[in-house]
């Protein structure tokens, strides 16, 4: 779970210790945080200049937070794949959805190009 326009890590801590709670009691399910975002008036502005926040502003609390973040996002647990279903409706166990030859070179291309992002970004702070 991300926590957005937070003031603090502790009122992040303690957004998320009641969301969790909540989700842990009457849904049972378990969250995991993924990190908070700042407060911060520019990402509004950033958005009324159709740019992102970490473009617009690069120095401010909130592009700070989106780059740890992001930094983070390849280390994320990843959900199994879903198969895609045959003919007959039943799962095909030997194709995962998206993992072609194509797919996978597309992906790791996506992924290369996040990470040397992420470093030029942190870069010039």
């Amino acid at each position: 779970m991300l926590i957005n326009h937070v003031q603090n890590p502790a009122d992040a801590a303690v957004a998320f210790d009641n969301l969790s709670g909540v989700a842990s009691r009457y849904l049972a399910v378990s969250l995991v945080q993924a990190g908070y975002v700042s407060e911060d008036a520019r990402v509004a502005r950033a958005k009324a200049l159709s740019r992102c926040a970490v473009e617009a502003f690069p120095a401010t609390a909130a592009a700070r937070d989106y780059r740890a973040i992001t930094a983070e996002l390849l280390y994320w647990p990843m959900r199994p794949a879903p198969y895609m279903r045959a003919a007959d409706g039943q799962a095909d166990a030997r194709i995962p959805l998206g993992d072609s030859e194509q797919g996978g070179r597309e992906a790791a291309r996506r992924a290369a190009a996040l990470h040397d992002f992420v470093m030029s970004s942190t870069a010039s702070m």
